[in-house]
């Protein structure tokens, strides 16, 4: 399969790695969810498809964040304000003036904060899937269980954490979380075998677990009022890793946001994966991020 060739950003605080492809004068930044590596994303054919059809519209910039795949590790996860430094620092390097930025689960918030107090290097943002993670281990899935992950409070939220943070450690090697990421694929060998790998290679799983628990410790309503550019949230509606609610309340929230609720089927296609759950919307994307960009004057 296609795979862009990787840059990588010296600098005495740590390595960045970066990709650029595309074609097109609109520049998209990737922002990743949890953990990523560049490299091994482009084994999986679907996850190459959606970046391809991206890339058709747009010259795009995906990256490893601090600490994990090709990017050098740091002493403990980095923090908000770090994580928006190195954005900043790739778009310099890679000759970036001004991006619409793409923001996947954790990533939506030092999306939100880039765009909140620099303003002037973002044309536009859209955030896919945002808001804490509900998963659960696969047998725990049950509906009851399900539901009690949305259900209000401290202890909830922090027994349900501690869950998922002891998951990661236990069963680090195997495709956690698939069955909420990927429910249309969960049993499918292939992509089972792809997306155990990709954790694998992304990060050791004491590492996988602090990155989660720093993103699911990230807050957002402080940011959200300084947020002035053109934002469009997509959400699945039927989403299971991070309840679509989160999303209807964060639209309110920005102004002059839109939301779209994406339906799971959406044209046919599986969702799979961290990646692989936006197969199926690019048709939308194609549209949605120059549309952003143009309907709304920036």
């Amino acid at each position: 399969l296609f795979a862009p060739q990787t840059t990588w950003i010296q600098r005495r605080d740590g390595d960045l790695a970066y990709q650029r492809f595309g074609h097109g004068a609109l520049e998209v930044v990737v922002v990743w969810d949890w953990i990523s590596n560049l490299e091994q994303l482009w084994q999986s054919p679907r996850v190459a498809t959606f970046f391809r059809h991206l890339a058709s519209v747009a010259r795009v910039t995906l990256f490893d964040r601090r600490g994990c795949g090709l990017s050098a590790g740091a002493v403990g996860p980095p923090s908000l304000d770090q994580q928006v430094t190195d954005i900043l620092a790739i778009q310099d390097h890679a000759g970036i003036d001004r991006s619409v930025l793409f923001a996947m689960g954790d990533g939506c918030v030092p999306a939100l904060l880039l765009s909140a107090t620099h303003s002037e290097r973002v044309r536009g943002l859209c955030l896919f899937g945002p808001g804490r993670c509900i998963a659960r281990a696969m047998a725990d899935a049950t509906p009851a269980a399900e539901h009690e992950t949305t259900l209000p409070g401290a202890h909830t939220h922090d027994a349900l954490l501690s869950h998922q943070l002891a998951t990661i450690r236990s069963d680090w090697g195997g495709p956690l979380f698939i069955d909420t990421l990927a429910p249309s694929l969960a049993r499918e060998a292939g992509y089972r075998r792809f997306w155990a790998a990709f954790l694998r290679l992304s990060a050791s799983p004491s590492e996988a677990a602090a990155l989660f628990q720093h993103g699911a410790a990230q807050r957002i309503q402080p940011i959200l009022s300084g947020v002035r550019v053109p934002t469009l949230i997509l959400h699945r509606s039927d989403d299971r890793h991070r309840p679509a609610e989160e999303s209807q309340q964060l639209v309110a929230h920005i102004r002059g946001a839109h939301l779209q609720l994406l339906r799971g089927g959406a044209n046919g296609r599986a969702h799979a994966g961290v990646v692989a759950r936006l197969d199926g919307t690019h048709p939308r994307l194609g549209v949605g991020i120059p549309g952003l960009v143009k309907t709304l004057q920036v």
